[in-house]
């Protein structure tokens, strides 16, 4: 008897007492579709996130290359396809980079830059 009576005072406490739940992460601010034109003629028609191209968007440089594609925090990210004099390279870019077999290709950076 005398531990059935220990082991409700252990437990009456806990009964009573209030759980703690933390907020949820904020969520990332929405895509906002928007437009922006370089004085070479360059430009970005897609979506941005803070100012910086991020999410769809398709980018055309003066002499008519382009890449059409997933972009995150101002780079080429995610599925995309660069297409330049007829070549059309498509894949999944890192970090304005995409590796196919010993080939690097780049948007916005130096190859020399990727890895």
């Amino acid at each position: 008897m005398r531990s059935l009576l220990t082991a409700l005072l252990l437990i009456a406490p806990l009964a009573h007492a209030s759980v703690t739940r933390s907020p949820p992460p904020p969520r990332p601010a929405p895509p906002e579709p928007g437009v922006q034109a370089w004085p070479s003629g360059a430009l970005y028609v897609g979506e941005f996130r803070n100012g910086r191209r991020d999410g769809r968007g398709i980018y055309t440089w003066p002499n008519g290359d382009r890449y059409e594609g997933e972009w995150s925090a101002g780079k080429p990210s995610g599925q995309g396809v660069a297409k330049s004099h007829g070549v059309h390279v498509r894949g999944r870019w890192v970090d304005g980079c995409l590796r196919k077999g010993p080939l690097m290709f780049a948007v916005g950076r130096p190859a020399s830059e990727c890895r």
